[in-house]
């Protein structure tokens, strides 16, 4: 199992409440179409710290090829197209594999 690892920024002059609604709405409801999705995680940036980043978005699939085919799906490429200009400033894509250091209690 494999995970893609998002950092997003909003679009500039967007809140960060329309943002996090678009990015949990409509977004998510593309994204959730996608062949192969096994699991999807939505985190929003919160605390003092300043950061440029206003989520993390994580999907996990079974394998590289299988996400690569879930993006490349036509249907979804073309939805995420229209999609991300409506919301989306600036993302860091990276693909990680996990390892467990120890469980949580």
């Amino acid at each position: 199992m494999i995970k893609r690892l998002s950092l997003i920024r909003r679009n500039e002059g967007m809140t960060p409440q329309a943002f996090w609604e678009h990015y949990t709405g409509p977004h998510a409801a593309i994204v959730h179409k996608m062949p192969g999705l096994r699991k999807m995680l939505l985190s929003r940036v919160v605390g003092p710290h300043a950061c440029v980043w206003d989520a993390v978005g994580e999907l996990w699939f079974d394998d590289a090829a299988a996400a690569e085919h879930a993006f490349a799906d036509p249907e979804i490429a073309d939805l995420l197209a229209l999609d991300r200009p409506l919301f989306l400033g600036q993302s860091e894509v990276v693909f990680v594999e996990e390892t467990t250091c120890w469980p949580a209690d």
